[in-house]
């Protein structure tokens, strides 16, 4: 009987240092409760720039297309490529000043346009022909090959001529823009179809097959969409 007797005194024992345990833990986690809440997030202070994109100046209707303005062109030019008035053109988009328009803007123009023709080659009327033109298409040389195909231009006026941004134009919308060169008073420069090196009376287009044919009109357009200068090719 003695066993059974300190058996139970053991277990009482054991019984109450447990609970005495428990309610130990149970008051350290009630009186050392921290906040485990997630910390606010500091938001960053720095704007993130939004690059400004070209913004369509009128919705698309039926019969127009959208055009993207490249690097060197003008509206006079683009106009003209589509046989508009530069008016008419600033019209359709809703502007009123060409400047507002640069590289990489989008605006309308008339889709499947084609170039009229007559008997004198493209039908110009409506665009801005200059009064006094600054150079002249002397003739259109060795048509149909590459290698010695060229066009010659020469100047009018008795001052030097600037002709970088100037564009040499066919009826396929071919268009070639002139480098930074100047045309000397009363001087002379030949564009080439094909390859080779631009010297101060030599330019090169450096197509990959000819560019003109009999009958066809070649056009000069200044950096401001005026014509220069028209050559009908016999």
């Amino acid at each position: 009987m003695q066993w059974k007797r300190l058996s139970f005194f053991l277990f009482i024992n054991i019984l109450v240092s447990a609970l005495t345990t428990i309610l130990v833990l149970w008051i350290w986690d009630r009186t050392h409760l921290e906040d485990v809440s997630a910390p606010e997030i500091e938001k960053p202070n720095f704007i993130i720039p939004i690059t400004q994109q070209p913004v369509l100046t009128v919705a698309p209707e039926q019969g127009l297309l959208a055009y993207e303005v490249k690097a060197g062109e003008t509206l006079g030019e683009i106009a003209l490529s589509f046989n508009l008035s530069l008016d008419e053109l600033l019209a359709l988009n809703g502007l009123s000043d060409p400047d507002e328009v640069g590289t990489g803007t989008t605006i309308f123009v008339p889709s499947g346009t084609q170039f009229p023709e007559n008997e004198q080659g493209w039908d110009v009327e409506g665009f801005e022909i200059a009064d006094v033109p600054q150079v002249e298409i002397v003739g259109i040389f060795g048509i149909g090959d590459i290698a010695s195909e060229r066009v010659q231009i020469r100047g009018l006026i008795s001052e030097t001529i600037s002709l970088a941004g100037w564009r040499l134009r066919d009826e396929d919308g071919n268009s070639y823009i002139f480098p930074q060169i100047t045309l000397f008073a009363n001087g002379a420069v030949d564009v080439y179809s094909g390859s080779g090196v631009d010297t101060v009376v030599s330019l090169h287009w450096r197509a990959d097959q000819p560019i003109w044919r009999s009958g066809e009109t070649a056009i000069i357009v200044d950096h401001e969409g005026i014509i220069q200068a028209i050559y009908l090719i016999p």
